[in-house]
Parts: structure tokens; sequence; C-alpha cells
């Protein structure tokens, strides 16, 4: 039996049988497959009695991961059947209904990319590679489902399997990611093919878009221990740890919150703020200068870029946000050298730097299936970003 961890008397009835071809039957609830090694189950409803809510429908893949000494099956975390959840897991009901028996079914978890089984030894990297495939799958089938039923509006689509491959394999196995890429970048020649088998009354306009970029993880740094030691943290103790909630505001110039940000204490903004307007922009310049642009034998190994966000940033909205990025380039960028040509419509490809700072620009469509892809350091302004003809 497998026994529900949140709640007693949750359980699945489970068998595992070794047979003489070395193939592994395996019964979970009231399925029943034969299994290889290596080779992960399609996707499984199961349904829970007990606990909580009664009963309970979920969805999991399930893989045999050994054979000897003993049988070894590993299982994927349980999943809300999509159909069947206790809260409201798409909208509308019917959209995630015909998307699930028109697509087939898909695993429903935020990362269902179990990177976690491997680093705890559960799964080596070719299991995860395989359930990367088929995650992959699954999400393209849902894309391209609703691609051919779309008319007007906005769809989106999250492939988000490049960053767990990028977790795992970025430092020591570039191959396996410059190959995700260039699957990728396949993909989005199968959408182009799509879109030019279309009419439509409107022009249809492709954005890809990343939320950031990618690259090594060598030096860790704590921003607010190191504005503290350049004197624009001061500290109420003598022995400060760095953080936020025993500090001197009145005698403080700078500070760090959230990811790679660093903000002015700056008056009118900040309850005790100190910084005036006539200030703000030489400190900015002596951050991205001095200390930020190669200030230090160490500086250059843990940071690479610092940018002010006047410098960066057009529109209304850089008042609101943070007086600096830095980031640790080399972030990843896409670059086909060879496609098939351009595809006529405008595309937004935005690359972020894994510090916080976004490049955006528009070069022509490359409508991929590319051969190579360059994987190499995006630089601090934006370039000419052209496919070869």
């Amino acid at each position: 039996m497998l026994h529900g961890p949140a709640a007693k008397g949750v359980e699945l009835s489970f068998a595992v049988e070794l047979l003489a071809d070395g193939m592994v039957q395996v019964q979970i609830g009231t399925h029943q497959m034969r299994l290889a090694v290596g080779q992960w189950s399609e996707v499984l409803p199961l349904t829970l009695r007990g606990g909580w809510f009664g009963r309970l429908q979920v969805v999991t893949r399930l893989i045999v991961t050994r054979t000897a000494p003993d049988v070894a099956v590993y299982v994927l975390p349980l999943q809300m059947h999509p159909l069947a959840a206790p809260w409201h897991y798409a909208a509308s009901r019917p959209f995630v209904r015909r998307t699930w028996q028109a697509a087939g079914p898909f695993l429903t978890l935020g990362w269902p990319q179990d990177t976690t089984a491997v680093e705890e030894g559960h799964l080596s990297r070719a299991h995860f590679l395989a359930l990367c495939d088929l995650i992959e799958e699954e999400r393209e089938r849902v894309l391209l489902y609703h691609l051919g039923r779309f008319g007007e509006g906005l769809l989106g689509c999250v492939l988000d399997t490049l960053d767990r491959v990028q977790h795992l394999f970025w430092r020591d196995d570039q191959p396996v990611v410059a190959a995700w890429y260039r699957r990728l970048d396949g993909l989005v020649g199968r959408v182009e093919q799509v879109l030019a088998s279309q009419t439509s009354k409107y022009p249809t306009q492709l954005v890809v878009a990343s939320d950031h970029g990618f690259t090594s993880f060598d030096y860790k740094i704590h921003l607010n221990r190191w504005l503290i030691q350049e004197g624009y943290l001061r500290p109420q103790t003598a022995a400060p740890a760095g953080q936020l909630t025993q500090v001197q505001w009145a005698d403080s110039r700078a500070y760090a919150v959230g990811l790679n940000s660093i903000y002015l204490n700056q008056a009118g903004r900040e309850g005790q703020g100190i910084v005036g307007a006539g200030e703000r922009l030489a400190l900015q310049e002596r951050f991205a200068t001095s200390y930020w642009g190669g200030g230090g034998q160490t500086a250059g190994r843990w940071c690479k870029l610092c940018g002010g966000k006047r410098r960066r940033l057009r529109g209304r909205w850089p008042v609101m946000g943070q007086m600096w990025w830095w980031g640790l380039p080399p972030a990843i960028a896409l670059r086909p050298r060879r496609g098939w040509g351009s595809g006529g419509r405008k595309v937004s490809l935005k690359i972020g730097m894994s510090g916080g700072l976004t490049i955006v620009w528009r070069p022509r469509l490359c409508r991929g299936c590319c051969s190579t892809v360059g994987v190499s350091a995006v630089p601090p302004t934006p370039p000419t970003a052209t496919c070869p003809p």
C-alpha cells in the first residue's frame, strides 16, 4: 500500500512483480502495466479514498529505476487532477476539460520536472531527461491544439523545461543545454508553420520572452554586508549581521533588498530617507563605475555589469524601481546561425541577465529549425540581431 503523507487513512493499492523477461509488472490503483527499466508510465489518473476530502482524484507518472539488487519504482509527487480538483484549477472548467480531452492528459504541478529527485539520488540524469521529454511533448500538444483553434485575442504558453534542464546541466554538460535550445527553436518553427497556414483578418504577432537568463553560480555576496563595509549602510551594533532589522537609517545612504537590487535611502520616499535629489545621480555613477565597474581585485569575479535604471529603462515606470542592477553574465542568448529566413513579422525577443537587467530588441524572425545554437554573453547594449538569409 502507498500511504499518503498528509492525512491518516489515505492509501492506495500498489504491487510490483519482476517478470522472467526482465520487464516489471506494476499495479497501482486500478492501473496495471508492464514497464522496462528507465521507462516512464503514461500519466495515471488515480483516486485516493479517505483523509480530509473523502475522495481525491490525482495524477502522476512512475518509473522503474532498477531491478537489481532489488526492484525500485519511483512515483512522481501526486498532483491534482484538473477535471476533479477540490478548488478551481483553471478557468473556465470547460476550457481545461476540452484541453484534457483533445490534447491528452498532462501533469499539473507547477514544477513537474522533478529536479529534487535527481539531487537526492532517486532518479538518474537519464531518467530526468526522459521525463523532461514527456513534459515538453505534453506542453506542445496543448499549445498546438489551442493554436489551431485560436481566432483572436492573446494566447500564451509557458515552456519552463529549459530552465529546469539548465539548473542540473549548466555547470558540467553544456551539450545537453544546447540541445534543448535547438529543440525549442524547432518548436518556434512549427508554431510559425501553423501561423503561416492560417488566414486571419489581423496580422499575428509572435512574442518569444524569458523572465531571466542563466549562468553559473560560482560566487555569492551579501550585498548589505558589502554596503556596511563600504560605509553606505550603518548598523546599530559593532558586530553587524548584515540584516536590516537594526540599522541607523539616519546615517545610511543605501540598502539592498530583493534579488540583486540596491536602493537609495531616498528623502521623501523612505521613512527615514536622507539622500536628496542632488546626491542621487552622483551616488549612482559611483556605484556603476568606481565599485561595480571593476574596483578591487575580486570585483570582476562576482559582478560583471551594473547599470542605473535611467540608463537601462525607458517610459513612465523607472522612477518606481530600484536604483541599480548587478548581473552575473554570460547570460544565455539564442543565436540561430541558420534558419528559414525572415518571417515578415516583428518579434520581441527578451533575454534577461541573471541579475535582473533585461535587454529587449526586435530582430528579424528566424523560423526555427536551426542547425546550431550559440551560447554567449549578452552585451550590455542592445545588439543588432538578424538571421542570415
